[in-house]
């Protein structure tokens, strides 16, 4: 262990074991002009996945977690000046917002503050994503309250405005049912034939084999990605020359860059879970381009939101609700997942138990689960590290959801 460490637990009376332990990323660092990174606890690694090799100074840790050069130069100054401001006095750098980049390349909003101890700097990272995202869509929810008040039911008369759509073949790309099964419940007596595929692999053999008149392509998916999906659909255009297909990107990722990163990979429009059924019809129809003869010839072979999988003819969607218990479906599906997980914990088979924090984070996003959506995460955090340990508390603290 680094000297300075040693005298910085010493000195101030603190543990190894209770920096790890904190509920809040931790670094430590010289305060030489090296800026060696020492230490790095448990949460941060949950958090950001990154260890100490990966960031071995304080200045490759700027330079992950801030990629972009201009961010990067125009927070540095002022964390600088912090810093220089707390060591004159062994005092403490207030708390400031920072948008972090984790090593799997999701950007967190994470507010970091600092404090001088004997010769070392002990960084505390505290991740407001959830929060800041909240703030987002509550934003953007109240901007389209004031833009127009007829998009909105009227309680009293029961009506709401009707968004119908033309006969159209979609194809719906997700790796989690559940969010596949909502399509398809959004969809409901639409004239709309659904195919559904589980993976990017899937979903460009079905694009090859089939003109589409919309894609709903999932970002955050293992294997193939959302963006390198939507990539090679763009190639495969190219290759045969069809007409442009409208891709509509779907993320929990609520901020620009999320949706500007889509955009670049080739998709015609993002959406951020968890997704309102409005505003999924809306961006279909917003985006479709339907001859009209093609629409005629479609509407003589189309039952209302008929679904087609790779393995089985079409089947109408049933239009009683009472089919569609969705919510207990889901807590039913992150209850076995639970389960998944501690089996794959004991046995050492990280890749299972990082699909499980997947599924879980993905349902908690689509369907309002903040907890499940922070549990996922760190599920996925704690399978890339390989702690079966914090797998196992992970997999009690998920049955504490249901």
């Amino acid at each position: 262990m680094d000297t300075h460490f040693q005298r910085l637990i010493a000195g101030e009376s603190l543990s190894r074991k209770m920096l790890d332990n904190i509920p809040t990323a931790i670094i430590c660092a010289t305060l030489d002009r090296n800026a060696e990174t020492i230490f790095l606890n448990k949460q941060f690694y949950w958090t950001f996945g990154y260890i100490l090799d990966d960031i071995p100074t304080m200045e490759q840790w700027m330079r992950r977690a801030y990629p972009d050069e201009e961010y990067r130069r125009s927070i540095a100054e002022q964390w600088i000046e912090d810093v220089e401001n707390a060591s004159r006095d062994q005092g403490t750098a207030p708390p400031r917002e920072y948008r972090v980049t984790c090593k799997d390349g999701a950007i967190r909003n994470v507010l970091i503050s600092a404090v001088i101890l004997d010769e070392m700097l002990l960084v505390s990272l505290a991740d407001i994503t959830d929060l800041a995202v909240t703030q987002t869509r509550m934003v953007e929810f109240l901007a389209r309250m004031e833009q127009s008040e007829t998009k909105f039911t009227d309680v009293r008369s029961g009506t709401r405005p009707a968004i119908a759509l033309p006969p159209l073949r979609v194809l719906a790309v997700d790796d989690i049912p559940e969010n596949l099964e909502l399509h398809r419940y959004y969809l409901e007596g639409q004239p709309v034939l659904l195919v559904e595929v589980s993976s990017g692999m899937e979903a460009l053999e079905r694009f090859r084999e089939t003109s589409f008149d919309c894609v709903l392509l999932d970002m955050q998916m293992p294997g193939l990605s959302g963006a390198e999906t939507v990539r090679a659909m763009r190639a495969v255009e190219t290759g045969v020359g069809r007409a442009r297909t409208p891709v509509i990107a779907i993320s929990a990722g609520a901020f620009a860059a999320d949706s500007d990163g889509a955009m670049a990979a080739g998709c015609d429009a993002y959406l951020a879970r968890p997704l309102r059924k409005e505003e999924l019809l809306i961006a279909i129809r917003d985006h479709l381009v339907v001859p009209r003869e093609e629409a005629v010839a479609l509407d003589r072979d189309l039952r209302p939101c008929a679904t087609l999988t790779p393995n089985g003819p079409a089947i109408a969607n049933p239009s009683d609700p009472a089919l569609f218990p969705l919510i207990p479906r889901v807590m039913a599906r992150i209850g076995s997942c639970a389960d998944e997980l501690e089996v794959a914990g004991r046995e050492g088979r990280f890749q299972d138990a990082s699909r499980s924090g997947h599924t879980i984070k993905g349902l908690g996003e689509q369907f309002g689960l903040p907890d499940a959506v922070r549990t996922g995460r760190e599920i996925e955090a704690a399978a890339a590290v390989e702690d079966s340990v914090r797998l196992a508390a992970l997999s009690k603290r998920v049955r504490e959801l249901l």
